[in-house]
């Protein structure tokens, strides 16, 4: 299941300007543009992404469990670009 998103809140070039902004050479860089695409892609609350343990995460579904207010559960699908992992 995929989270219907308005992503309307920004214009397409100031979007592209924030995943931009993200510097790729440090070693979180990767990680903070794998987060970003996350929060945008999936409609996540930063609380939710910021409360992620590796036990939330079925690499066999390829799915997040992502708990919201009042510890509510969801369970997103992973798009293909957010399921790309790091090359050491």
């Amino acid at each position: 299941m995929k989270a219907n998103v308005s992503n309307d809140n920004l214009y397409p070039e100031e979007r592209l300007k924030v995943f931009e902004a993200v510097n790729l050479k440090p070693p979180d860089g990767f990680r903070d543009c794998a987060l970003l695409h996350l929060l945008y892609d999936s409609g996540a609350r930063t609380t939710e992404v910021a409360t992620l343990n590796i036990e939330d995460f079925d690499p066999t579904k390829r799915t997040l469990i992502l708990i919201g207010k009042g510890n509510r559960y969801r369970q997103i699908e992973l798009w293909p670009k957010d399921r790309r992992a790091p090359k050491p």
